[in-house]
């Protein structure tokens, strides 16, 4: 009695703790696609005053021979704050240059294969977090030193801050997104053909 009350008690912890974490993913799933239609607007505003910015630029130089230095320092410095959301975008959707060397070895090495690239992919993801957190807290200090500089541009008499400020939220939003793939868990179909829970659901 008491041996097969425990093991029920096991298996409701068991349970309860799987509901628990499947319940964060969740959460945290619908927090990263939140932030991903954020960085999608703010990108494609960003492309669109980036060729406003460029379009005034060459009619105001080649056709009425007016300087315009502030449409090529806003251009300049958009540009940068567009690399930086869009890297942390393409994080999550894997659309970085890679090398695809595992994919045709792991079928040879590995009887899962499938399950070989997941554990390659999270120890990448760990790879690509320690990296990105070392360039944040790192460029912490570097960022206080030009705001308290006070320097600004050129052209327009912005803060330099506003455009160094674009590694920190790039560096902040590829961290959320890599711990948020790195929290996924292994989901394809076992040999029943069955599905593991889906976070997506």
């Amino acid at each position: 009695m008491r041996a097969g009350c425990r093991r029920k008690c096991g298996v409701a912890i068991a349970v309860m703790e799987r509901n628990k974490k499947m319940h964060f993913l969740k959460v945290f799933k619908r927090f990263n696609d939140a932030l991903l239609k954020i960085e999608e607007h703010i990108m494609n505003f960003f492309m669109i005053f980036l060729i406003a910015a460029i379009m005034i630029q060459v009619v105001c130089r080649y056709i009425f021979k007016i300087p315009t230095p502030w449409a090529e320092e806003l251009a300049r410095y958009v540009f940068i704050w567009l690399c930086w959301i869009g890297g942390a975008y393409a994080i999550n959707s894997g659309a970085h240059i890679e090398i695809n060397l595992m994919d045709s070895l792991a079928p040879k090495l590995f009887k899962n294969p499938q399950k070989a690239m997941w554990i390659v992919g999270k120890i990448a993801g760990t790879f690509i977090i320690i990296f990105l957190t070392i360039l944040l807290i790192s460029y912490i200090d570097y960022f206080r030193q030009i705001v308290a500089s006070g320097a600004f541009l050129t052209a327009t008499k912005l803060s330099v801050g506003y455009t160094a400020s674009s590694v920190l939220v790039g560096a902040a939003l590829g961290i959320i997104h890599s711990l948020y793939l790195l929290a996924r868990p292994f989901n394809i179909c076992d040999s029943s053909g069955e599905s593991e829970v889906d976070v997506n659901e």
